[in-house]
C-alpha cells in the first residue's frame, strides 16, 4: 500500500482529513507511512457517515499514531468520548495536549516500517469492531488537503 501523500511545498500548513475507516487502514497497513505524515503535517480524523446512531470511533489508536485532531460526537457520552474528556483532562483541560517526544524526533524517520509490526497488531485489536476497511489502499486523496 501507498503511504499518505505529501502536500506541495508551497504549502506552509495543512490538515488532512481521514474518515474512520481510512485512518483505520492508514494505521494498520502503513503505520511507519502515516505516522511519519502525522509528524510533520495535521491530521483530522472524522466518524464514518453511517453512524447515523451517534456513537463514536475509539479515538486512542488513531492518537497512538499520530492523528491530533478526532472528531467525536459529544452529544453521546460513550467510551470514545470519555477517552477524550480523560486525555485533555491531562494538560489541566486547557484544550490540547503537546505531541510525545518521540514524535518530535527527527532520528525517529529513520526507523524502517518493520519497526511498527507490533503497533499495528496492537491498533488492529484496539480499534473500534464496527469499523470496516473501506480503502483498498494507502493513497490519499490529495482533495482532502484544506488551507488553513
Amino acid at each position: 500500500p501507498m503511504a499518505p501523500e505529501a502536500p506541495p511545498n508551497s504549502y506552509v500548513a495543512f490538515i488532512s482529513s481521514y474518515s474512520e475507516g481510512k485512518a483505520v487502514a492508514l494505521a494498520t497497513q502503513c503505520t511507519h507511512d502515516w505516522v511519519v505524515h502525522n509528524m510533520l503535517y495535521f491530521s483530522r480524523v472524522y466518524p464514518r457517515g453511517t453512524r447515523f446512531d451517534s456513537t463514536n470511533f475509539l479515538p486512542k489508536p488513531m492518537w497512538q499514531a499520530g492523528a491530533q485532531m478526532c472528531a467525536l460526537n459529544l452529544q453521546t457520552i460513550d467510551l470514545g468520548y470519555r477517552l477524550n474528556d480523560g486525555l485533555f483532562r491531562l494538560n489541566g483541560g486547557c484544550g490540547y495536549v503537546l505531541k510525545p517526544r518521540w514524535m518530535l524526533d527527527a532520528a525517529f524517520e529513520a526507523m524502517g516500517p518493520d519497526y511498527f509490526a507490533e503497533a499495528r497488531e496492537a491498533i488492529s485489536r484496539a480499534r473500534d469492531s464496527r469499523v470496516s476497511h473501506t480503502a483498498s489502499d494507502c493513497s490519499s486523496d490529495p482533495s482532502s488537503f484544506t488551507r488553513t
